[in-house]
């Protein structure tokens, strides 16, 4: 590959016209993002172009000049850096923005000149329009806005005390409510002012250029500066670029933010660094160069001075505490460098749950040879949960039950998840090794069903990809199956009964495709059906409306269990939402969402499919992210039997996707509380 360029734009302002605006650490926060691009690319294939704004020059039409004259040079294989360290405010949305923005207000950032004369801060809905015109050729953008996103003082109150070593980065709210047509570019930029379109349902359109934005704290939430290594820095800036220069492999964004969300904790006080994708698997790509890395399957280990060890995960995540003299969930620590967690003797220490909130555990160190350092980030994976196994029959010939069985014998972080039972009918699933393939089958699957299979005397339906050929290699492969779908049921099924959150307080609305009127409620689940033939790929069904009808302020996730055992986290806009009372956030950005079986599910004899959609409410935020599963994939019929001859399917069905709702990505106290609302979706395919 030739040598890639990384085309960045670097703003800060101190000072701001109004004198009480001004800031001390926005100068530095550049001069520091500066000198970790020029370090980096000194060790690697990239070419830096770097244009920086300071104060004076970052008025609003000239930051989006720079992006389209500066970013918009940016081709495929190029990364864009955009960088802002400043004043960030809230100004009132119009109701066009309604179904984005649930609290009324538009995230902005305040430009030298926003607050001057006739001048305006640059809304999110405009950087999304700027982000769009750079993303035409398809590089790798990348956003880190070190600014408040909150609205007024009332939402997010400083302790007086702490003025003297915090400065906030927030501007009072800008009060107007601007028109439509404010919206536009300046008119000496050449690019397309369009930038909205309607839906015809009195609501609009914002460009979906692909980016990942980091962003210094909730919409909510205050973003402070303070003295850090002997200069006023921001906090998160400071943090990042920490993390960043000390690390010794590259960071994917998700590992990143996760760790960012800990060192900002010890610094400061309510400051939670978001992280945002328009396409969610960019979350798992490396930092600025857009490299593919591997899924977070684990949780962070840090010393919190207040807590003590503090885990990232918590109840939402299936962690269990047990009682007084009860089993507790355990976890291996293991050092933050290892990629590679599943040989336990790699492990430096153990821990132990011993308090839980929603989103986040305190542990008690159990085992530990090593003395972990308590400024030092760790790795850990449960290794003991107190819960029941799926319980697994295994049939079929000895050469493929015995390396199955050494699999599953094998001690390792997920090995409590299942166990071997010799009773069919006590069994959760059958595991078959049959004509030198693994199957994996529900125990009972609807004997006599035209569609199950009859070999070696035992009935099944392959649940999921199939494996062909007997190895080690392949029993661990199909051992690793299970386990994803014992831990896809334990989520599926995690509730909290001893919530004081009514579970009516998370209502989720379906909504006609495309009329503004509501479907009639379904205590029993929603039942969809098409015509296969007149709609093959299926057919637009609802959209999905989540309100908060509780009596305090929430954060709420929404999840999509597919039948192929996948866990999506993120139906809505950066995988959850803070909601006030009443409010009401749309799921995928208010589209229709479709529905369909696929073929390769009907060659089985399946014309239905029962979907799961999940809304998770807590009085704490936590990473809906780290819930996320891969789907399994779908049975392939040319595997189904040697006696069956489906081979004339292979081309049509080698790119079929397995999940059956089309989802178009858009873009710890005792206090703490969490409950959980569920709705099953019936999929049928009539011809």
């Amino acid at each position: 590959m030739s040598q890639r360029n990384i085309y960045a734009l670097l703003v800060g302002i101190n000072d701001y016209p109004i004198e009480a605006h001004r800031l001390f650490g926005c100068h530095n926060d550049v001069q520091a993002a500066r000198e970790f691009l020029e370090n980096r690319t000194n060790r690697s294939n990239f070419n830096l172009n770097v244009k920086t704004l300071l104060s004076k020059e970052a008025t609003r039409s000239n930051i989006a000049k720079q992006f389209e004259e500066h970013l918009g040079k940016a081709t495929e294989n190029d990364v864009v850096f955009f960088y802002y360290s400043g004043h960030g405010s809230q100004e009132k949305a119009g109701d066009f923005f309604a179904h984005l923005e649930p609290d009324g207000m538009n995230e902005t950032l305040v430009c030298w000149d926003s607050r001057i004369e006739d001048g305006m801060d640059m809304a999110d809905k405009e950087l999304a329009t700027l982000i769009q015109l750079v993303s035409q050729r398809n590089p790798h953008i990348v956003l880190l806005l070190d600014c408040c996103h909150s609205g007024s003082g009332s939402r997010g109150v400083v302790d007086p005390s702490q003025i003297q070593d915090y400065l906030v980065r927030q501007s009072p709210m800008d009060e107007r409510l601007r028109p439509l047509d404010s919206y536009i570019l300046p008119r000496n930029l050449k690019t397309d002012r369009s930038i909205l379109s309607t839906r015809g349902m009195n609501s609009l359109v914002i460009p979906d250029g692909r980016h990942v934005a980091l962003s210094a704290a909730e919409s909510f939430e205050l973003a402070k500066e303070t003295t850090l290594g002997g200069n006023r820095r921001g906090v998160f800036s400071y943090s990042l670029i920490e993390l960043l220069q000390n690390s010794t492999g590259d960071f994917t964004y998700d590992d990143l933010m996760r760790r960012a969300r800990s060192m900002v904790a010890r610094r400061t006080f309510e400051q939670t660094p978001t992280m945002f994708a328009t396409q969610p698997a960019d979350l798992n790509t490396q930092f600025l160069d857009g490299s593919t890395g591997g899924s977070s399957d684990y949780f962070n280990l840090n010393f919190d001075r207040e807590h003590g060890w503090l885990l990232d995960g918590g109840s939402v995540h299936g962690i269990i505490k047990g009682e007084w003299g009860d089993e507790t969930t355990v976890l291996s620590v293991f050092p933050d460098k290892l990629k590679e967690l599943s040989d336990l003797t790699q492990a430096v220490a153990r821990v132990e749950v011993t308090d839980i909130a929603p989103g986040r555990s305190i542990v008690r160190v159990v085992e530990d040879n090593n003395q972990l350092d308590k400024n030092a980030n760790y790795k850990c994976k449960i290794v003991s949960l107190p819960v029941e196994p799926n319980l697994i029959y295994l049939h079929g010939q000895d050469i493929g039950l015995s390396a199955l069985r050494r699999q599953m014998s094998v001690e390792g972080p997920d090995s409590s998840y299942l166990r071997e039972i010799r009773d069919l009918s006590q069994a959760d699933y059958k595991l078959l090794a049959v004509r030198d393939r693994y199957i994996i089958s529900r125990a009972a699957d609807g004997m006599g069903d035209a569609a199950i299979i009859r070999q070696d005397g035992i009935d099944y339906r392959p649940l999921v990809g199939q494996v062909a050929g007997y190895s080690s290699e392949n029993a661990a492969r199909v051992v690793e199956q299970l386990i994803h779908i014992a831990k896809w049921e334990r989520s599926l099924e995690l509730k909290n009964p001893a919530s004081q959150i009514p579970t009516a307080a998370l209502r989720m609305e379906f909504w006609h495709p495309e009329k503004e009127e509501k479907l009639p409620l379904a205590t029993a689940g929603y039942k969809f059906s098409y015509d296969h033939q007149a709609q093959p790929q299926g057919l637009p069904f609802f959209r999905l409306k989540v309100i908060n009808q509780g009596a305090k302020k929430l954060y709420f996730s929404l999840l999509f269990y597919s039948s192929q055992f996948e866990i999506y986290p993120y139906m809505l806009a950066e995988g959850g939402s803070w909601l006030e009372p009443g409010e009401s956030i749309w799921a995928m950005n208010g589209d229709p969402i479709p529905g369909f079986v696929s073929d390769n599910l009907k060659a089985f004899g399946v014309t239905k499919t029962v979907e799961h959609l999940k809304l998770i409410a807590s009085t704490d935020r936590f990473h809906p992210e780290l819930l996320e599963m891969k789907g399994l994939g779908e049975p392939q019929p040319s595997l189904r039997s040697a006696d069956t001859d489906l081979s004339g399917l292979d081309g049509l069905l080698g790119g079929a996707t397995s999940r059956s709702l089309r989802l178009r990505t858009q873009s710890a106290t005792s206090l703490s509380d969490w409950n959980t609302n569920e709705v099953s979706l019936t999929i049928e395919r009539r011809n």
